[in-house]
């Protein structure tokens, strides 16, 4: 806001009286801040989670040669926690490492995902890691 100057020649409240109305004026015509961004609605939705995940074995060859990689899988597991579908996103760049992973994860279990309390279809995204030593 810019100054008010006020003539010092004069005293008196009736001189100030327009200078307090200017004042108070310019904050009632101050813009109003924004209001809040809304709520988000709360989402009752649960992730699934893995119960019985044993790691794959290291195909016969793979160690010696030290084949290493990851496997990134997505897997549907359906409403009882079994999977459905195993599908391979991304190679580890050899296709034992990456058909073990495949093969190990078929027989996975999971705790199904949930919304509104009740088992649901949902699809998960795992990497599986094979280090040569």
């Amino acid at each position: 806001m810019d100054a008010i100057r006020v003539s010092s020649g004069r005293k008196g409240v009736g001189r100030l009286l327009p200078v307090l109305l200017l004042a108070i004026s310019g904050t009632v015509l101050a813009e109003a801040p924004p209001p809040p961004p809304p709520v988000p609605p709360q989402s009752d939705f649960v992730f699934p989670q893995a119960v019985y995940n044993p790691p794959p074995r290291y195909p016969t060859g793979s160690a010696d040669d030290y084949e290493s990689g990851t496997v990134v899988l997505v897997l549907d597991v359906d409403p009882e926690g079994a999977i459905s579908k195993v599908a391979m996103d991304r190679s580890s760049g050899y296709p034992k490492l990456d058909a073990a992973a495949i093969e190990a994860a078929a027989a996975w279990r999971f705790t199904p995902a949930q919304e509104g309390g009740k088992p649901i279809r949902s699809r998960v995204r795992v990497p599986v890691t094979f280090v040569a030593e």
